[in-house]
């Protein structure tokens, strides 16, 4: 019986690393880690990935906002400018066709 079993054993066992391939050899005929492990390690990967990409979202959010707001406010201090130099050429215009229509 020793004889069919050494004769199905890898080489390295037969010639002196039986610790070591036995020590794997029992993880490996367990099967490694049971699926409530692979389970677990998975959810909390998961848990890990989302919370980080939460936080970057909400920075990436945050500066957009940041950025729209600070848009938005230079275009209404040049719709403010550019309102008040209209106002002012039609100011001038006007005082223009009112000389005219005094003279006609």
């Amino acid at each position: 019986m020793l004889r069919n079993l050494t004769a199905t054993l890898p080489i390295a066992r037969r010639y002196g690393a039986t610790t070591r391939l036995m020590a794997t050899e029992t993880s490996a005929a367990s099967g490694g880690s049971s699926i409530t492990q692979r389970f677990t390690a998975f959810c909390v990967g998961v848990a890990g990935a989302s919370a980080f990409y939460y936080v970057q979202l909400h920075q990436d959010i945050w500066d957009s906002t940041v950025k729209i707001e600070k848009s938005l406010s230079d275009l209404k201090l040049d719709a403010v400018q550019e309102t008040a130099s209209l106002r002012y050429r039609v100011a001038v215009l006007e005082k223009e066709v009112a000389k005219l229509k005094a003279k006609a």
